[in-house]
């Protein structure tokens, strides 16, 4: 009998941050698809049911089940919500591999 022991698996703190964006990610999308149905039909419903799972998820991981909401917009723009947005998106590129924000390219005809 082979008598390897089995560790536990571990998540470091920048997987957390990964599964986050990606929860965002799936969030959006399944938000984006449940706006496309009907409002009464069953699959609004699982979009919903889904959005909330995922919601439950990210309040067990961050404390707090609105973490995973946009936040409101401005009409003039906040200075501090602005930076925090390029922060999360600088994040977002160094834990998800992405050097090259696609909002640089300029477009030349």
């Amino acid at each position: 009998m082979n008598a390897v022991k089995r560790q536990k698996p571990t998540i470091s703190p920048d997987d957390t941050e990964r599964l986050l964006f990606h929860l965002e990610d799936a969030r959006n999308y399944i938000v984006k698809y449940g706006a496309a149905q009907g409002f009464n039909s069953p699959a609004n419903k699982i979009a919903h049911s889904a959005t909330s799972a995922i919601d439950e998820l990210a309040g067990q991981i961050t404390g707090n089940k609105e973490y995973l909401w946009q936040s409101g917009a401005t009409a003039g723009g906040s200075d501090t919500e602005f930076q925090h947005g390029k922060e999360k998106e600088a994040k977002r590129r160094r834990l998800l591999g992405v050097h090259i924000p696609v909002r640089m390219f300029k477009i030349i005809w």
